[in-house]
This record gives C-alpha cells, sequence and structure tokens, in this order.
C-alpha cells in the first residue's frame, strides 16, 4: 500500500497534525528528480524528502536535512511562508500544503515517476514547477479535504455492483465511486471473498455478492482504525491492515508513520540492490557455464576425432622394417604390416624426406596424438569440475536473499569467472600470429576461419594474401599506419607463408596474390573461405616457414 491513495491520506494527517505552525526554509535539490522542503518548529521531523526518481517514488518525512557541498534553490515562492493546513485529494494521490492562509499552496500530486511539486496561488494557478512542464493538470481546491471518515454503504455497493455487466472486478474498482483502492488491496478483498480480480460479477450468485460486498465494508471499517505494518518479502509489501493473504509472511508493526516510511523505504532499496546483484551474478554465472559447456563439447568431439596412434607408430614400424625396399624421393611405398597380420601396407611418404626421416615423423606423430588425448582427457576432467563448481555458485546465489552475503559472493566468483572468460577469449582465436621485423602477421585457421578473419578483423588498409589457384589460409599483413606499401623482403615473407600454409606447400614454386583487404569481397553465396579480389599482384615463392614462432598456435 506504500504510495497508494491509503498511504497519502495517512501521510496528509500526518502532516496535518504536525506540520501545522511551521515555517518552510529555502527547499533545494542536489540530486536528480530528488527535492528537500526543510522546515523550521516541528517536533517530529525537520525535512520533506520528494521523489520522482525510479524504482522508488515518494514523499517521506526526515528527522534531520541534508546538508550538501552543492544545492540548488527550488521553488522559493514557500520559503519563509507559514503551514496553515493540509489537505488530501478525496479520490487521487495528491497532497496540498496551504500556507499563510491561502496565501499560496505547495501541491504534491505522488504519481509516482509521472509526479510533481509545484506552488500554486491563491486561485491554483500554478508559479513555479520542481519539473518542467507544459501540460499540468491542477484539480479544482474544492477536490481536496481533511476528511477522516470513508463512507461506502452496502446500498450504493449493490447498486454500482449490479452494473458491471460486461465488466471485471478490477474494472468495478476502477469506476466505484469511493476512493481508488491500489491492487494490493483488491487481491485482499478478492482473497477474503474467494474470488479472482478477472471474474466477472455477473456471474456472481447472490450470496457471492453479498459475501464480497461486505469485505469491502469491512476493509473500509479496519482502514478506519489503520495499523501500520510491513510484510518482510522479497518486495516489501506496507499495509494498514491485516492481509489475511500474507498470515505466513514475516511482518514488523510500527507506531508511526515515518519510521514505517523509512523502514519500508529501506528494505525495498536493500532488496533492490539484492535482485539486481543477484540478477548479474547469475547473468555472469550463466555466461560462464555456457562457456565451459561449449568449450567442453568440442574439446569432447576433438578427442573423438583424434586418430588412432597405434596406427602411426605401425607405420613407422613397418617403414624401418623396410627401408631397404623403399627408393629414395617416393610418394608411396607399399610394405610389409610390422604386426602379424602379413598384410601389404601402402603408406603415404614425404619425397623431400628419406624413408627414416619420414618414419620419424610418424613416429612423432603418434607421440603428438597420445600427448593431444591425455591433454583433452586431463582439460575435459577440469572443465566437469568447473562446471560443477558453477552449478554449485549458482545454486547459492539463487538462494541467497541477504546484500551481504551476495557480495561477499561476488568477490569470490570474480577471479574464477574472469579466468573462465579469459580462457574462452584467449584459447580459440581464428588465426595463427607471427611477428616478422617487427610487422604482425594472422594467418587463417580453416575455411570458416578464414572468413572471420578477412571480413571480421582486418582492415581495409590490411595487405591480404593468398596462394593462387589452390585452396589455403588467408594471410592479413597488419597495416595499423596505413602505408601504400611494404619493403619487397617483408612481401615475399608473408608470400612464403602464404604459400606454406596451402595445399601447394610441397612445391618448389608457388604464385602468390596479394592486395589490400579493401578490394577483397566475398560473393554471393560462396562457399566458406571462398572470396574475390582486385588490384592484386603476384609474388613467386618459396614455401618457408618463418623462423619467429607462431605467438598464438
Amino acid at each position: 500500500m506504500f504510495n497508494s491513495w491509503f498511504h497519502v491520506r495517512f501521510l496528509g494527517q500526518f502532516l496535518r497534525e504536525n506540520l501545522t505552525g511551521c515555517v518552510f526554509n529555502k527547499p533545494f535539490t542536489y540530486k536528480k528528480r530528488e527535492a528537500n522542503f526543510p522546515v523550521s518548529g516541528s517536533q517530529g521531523f525537520s525535512n520533506m524528502h520528494f521523489s520522482i526518481q525510479p524504482p522508488l517514488p515518494y514523499l517521506s518525512v526526515d528527522t534531520t536535512a541534508p546538508n550538501p557541498k552543492q544545492r540548488v534553490t527550488v521553488l522559493n515562492e514557500i520559503e519563509g511562508k507559514i503551514v496553515t493546513d493540509v489537505q488530501w485529494h478525496r479520490k487521487d494521490r495528491q497532497l496540498i500544503i496551504e500556507c499563510n492562509h491561502g496565501d499560496c499552496f505547495l501541491l504534491f500530486q505522488l504519481f509516482g515517476i509521472n509526479g510533481n511539486a509545484v506552488v500554486v496561488d491563491t486561485n491554483f494557478q500554478m508559479i513555479q514547477a520542481f519539473k518542467k512542464t507544459n501540460n499540468l493538470q491542477i484539480s479544482p481546491q474544492d477536490d481536496f479535504t481533511c476528511d477522516l471518515l470513508l463512507s461506502a454503504d452496502i446500498t450504493t455497493l449493490k447498486r454500482e455492483f449490479s452494473d458491471q455487466t460486461n465488466q471485471n472486478i478490477n474494472d468495478f474498482f476502477r469506476s466505484a465511486s469511493f476512493p481508488y483502492l491500489s491492487q494490493e488491496l483488491i487481491n485482499e478483498i478478492c482473497f477474503r471473498s474467494e474470488v479472482r480480480p478477472t471474474d466477472f460479477p455477473v456471474n456472481f450468485s447472490d450470496t457471492q455478492t453479498d459475501i464480497f460486498l461486505n469485505e469491502i465494508l469491512n476493509i473500509f471499517d479496519e482502514l478506519s482504525h489503520p495499523k501500520i505494518r510491513v510484510y518482510l518479502e522479497d518486495k516489501p509489501t506496507m499495509a494498514f491492515i491485516d492481509f489475511h493473504s500474507k498470515s505466513d509472511t514475516p511482518v514488523q508493526f510500527f507506531e508511526d508513520l515515518p519510521s514505517a516510511d523509512r523502514f519500508y523505504i529501506s528494505e525495498f532499496f536493500q532488496n533492490h540492490l539484492s535482485f539486481q546483484l543477484r540478477r548479474s551474478l547469475l547473468q555472469k554465472l550463466s555466461r560462464g557455464l555456457d562457456a565451459l559447456q561449449r568449450k567442453l563439447n568440442n574439446q569432447k568431439n576433438d578427442l573423438e576425432k583424434l586418430p588412432a596412434s597405434a596406427l602411426y607408430r605401425l607405420w613407422a614400424d613397418a617403414i624401418l622394417s623396410n627401408l631397404q625396399r623403399i627408393p629414395p624421393r617416393a610418394k608411396f611405398a607399399s610394405v610389409p604390416s610390422a604386426d602379424d597380420s602379413g598384410n601389404d601396407l601402402v603408406l603415404p611418404l614425404n619425397p623431400d624426406f628419406s624413408p627414416s626421416e619420414n618414419a620419424q615423423k610418424y613416429y612423432t606423430k603418434s607421440k603428438n596424438i597420445e600427448r593431444s588425448k591425455i591433454n583433452l582427457k586431463n582439460s575435459i576432467t577440469e572443465i566437469e569440475l568447473s562446471i560443477r563448481r558453477i552449478k554449485e555458485h549458482w545454486e547459492s546465489v539463487e538462494k541467497s536473499k541477504s546484500l551481504p552475503d551476495l557480495r561477499k559472493m561476488e568477490k569470490q566468483l570474480l577471479s574464477e569467472l574472469t579466468s573462465v572468460e579469459i580462457r574462452q577469449e584467449t584459447e580459440r582465436q581464428p588465426f595463427h600470429r607471427f611477428v616478422i621485423d617487427g610487422y604482425e602477421l594472422l594467418v587463417g585457421k580453416n575455411a570458416h576461419d578464414n572468413d572471420k578473419l578477412t571480413f571480421k578483423i582486418a582492415r581495409p588498409d590490411d595487405f591480404w594474401f593468398h596462394a593462387q589457384g589452390t585452396t589455403g589460409s588467408h594471410i592479413v599483413l597488419r597495416n595499423p599506419k596505413r602505408a601504400a606499401s611494404f619493403p619487397k623482403t617483408i612481401l615475399e615473407q608473408c608470400a612464403s607463408i602464404a604459400a606454406l600454409y596451402s595445399k601447394s606447400k610441397h612445391s618448389k614454386l608457388v604464385p602468390v596474390i596479394y592486395t589490400q583487404k579493401k578490394y577483397v569481397w566475398k560473393p554471393r553465396g560462396a562457399e566458406p573461405g571462398a572470396v574475390s579480389v582486385k588490384f592484386e599482384k603476384t609474388l613467386m615463392v618459396a614455401p618457408r616457414r618463418p623462423k619467429p614462432k607462431p605467438l598464438i598456435k
């Protein structure tokens, strides 16, 4: 019921009893969409705090006024004026404070973030407004009252209720002649009557109608003798009556409205900050969990795709057992298997290497596969452990409602989540990186990575290389200074790397084209890695591995 019509009415009643006879000091603002109205002469408070700042706009009274170093005066027309009366609107969430027996009025329109504080003259014409507006609607003075009675008789209720032929209960309350009820009160009336706010009165039996209307009268009677309380939920609820619908909810009672307001506002912002922090942590945990799950799936796929290391070891054994039968510079060798099967094997060979060197390469490949298998299994175990930890963190964060506990969790999770994000960023790049004589060179890893490198990472003035007439990696020579050309030796080294990372890597000379990236485009419907170029030049180079090793493998 915080910020409801009843809350405004009870606040108006409190101000009428405690503000009358006090003097307004200089009103000021020092925060966006917030204003302070310090007063002198009150025994219970010294400042009214008005806020139209989301997520919780409000008007409350404080025992002390803030004292900021910098402030801006607002609504100075009321400075030095004596409060002579306080009234509230009969149906709307508005308060009006009379100054100097009607010399001027301070009007609070408590419409949430659309509210305003306005000084009006004796004719209820606006003099000043806290929030600038060109379309301010000001109610007539007769719409305000200080009457404490809440009147609603059963005859009037029945007549209004019977008129609701095509409207539900919510519509009925919106059009009723008595003060606007908040949705919380409507829900409570429905709970006590065992109906729903979306039910249609036309479908009620006479008994249901009597029960429903009597519960409205009961609520009004209870509101005439309010007992202020705050129900302690994820979003606290202020109430002036006993909410039967919240009988199992912890509750705290208060002797006066200002104490309840201060408690409610504090609880609301504590819970709001907790909600925001909890949501932020869950989002980070979700991103971390997704990253780890993707990595786990990729590594499991990589493990499944690893060839059998024993096969390459078998090939190496067969070559070494038949060195005399393999001629020099052979591209293939047909030799008996080194196992007991007695089958002949047809083995691919690199003609640039001797048979024993080919065997050694197969041994190395077998060892690399075994090493990769061990590394992948260890990494998979580690990732699965990290996933379990993050799921445990998720449960803890989801259950926690304490802001200090959530902040403690945030510190604990920060390093772990950051390390997951860093690993995700650094472990999979779509390129190898080389540094050649101070120039940075990026080499695409596969067809899809080539597209990422060329069209998402490379800049228009970077130089682009590719082996001509064959498949291979896209090569990008970074050009941060936007130079028109590079030294020939640099271009040739880049071209040699493009030749090496192509299917022509075993040729003695390979034609390599190069141009600037801005002259490279992807035809519609082209396969991954396929591009068109213009203004290209050609270099004939030998495939050659650069002396510097890749910085990122």
